[in-house]
């Protein structure tokens, strides 16, 4: 959403350093697969093995992970973000601060309604961040809508989708969902 859309970001607390933070929350990884789905992936695929070298690596895994988490996954797909088109690094080593931080009182450790109150005066009300600013905006502003289009350009990507499809893919996509 901050991407795409240029919504703001507000972060509360931290250690007591002077400065911005990053927010928390969500993922930066584009796809994250379950270890579970990787191992019957693996043992589907270990059915159409078509040589020993193949079946002694797939024969290889096994559910310990799973057995022994409550959660396991592995980020399969790096997201790249519109600033590093260029040299393609992954988000995950990207620090994005937050665009406004603000720091636990007293009375919000008691009260929910205090968080939430601090963040809408900080957002709407003009009401100063411990670090970053979230300063008013005016809707109608076309130097914003200007800015969120050179931040986010669009790029057409083509592919070419010809492919064969084998015995391998009708077994995990050619299934139909009700007989």
């Amino acid at each position: 959403m901050r991407t795409q859309a240029g919504i703001k970001s507000i972060a509360m607390g931290g250690r007591p350093i002077a400065g911005p933070i990053q927010g928390v929350g969500g993922i930066k990884g584009a796809e994250i697969l379950a270890w579970g789905d990787i191992y019957g992936n693996a043992q589907e695929a270990l059915s159409h093995a078509e040589t020993a070298e193949q079946t002694a690596i797939l024969s290889a895994l096994s559910d310990l992970p799973v057995n022994r988490s409550s959660s396991s996954g592995i980020n399969v797909r790096d997201n790249i973000l519109p600033d590093h088109l260029n040299d393609g690094l992954p988000a995950q080593f990207v620090v994005e601060e937050a665009d406004c931080r603000l720091y636990w009182t007293l009375p919000m450790i008691t009260d929910i309604t205090a968080v939430w109150k601090a963040a809408a005066d900080a957002a709407f009300n003009g009401k100063p961040c411990a670090a970053g600013a979230l300063p008013k905006r005016d809707l109608e502003d076309e130097t914003r809508r200007t800015e969120l289009e050179r931040r986010n350009p669009t790029h057409l990507v083509t592919r070419d989708l010809a492919f064969e499809k084998d015995t391998l893919w009708f077994t995990r996509h050619g299934r139909k969902a009700i007989p």
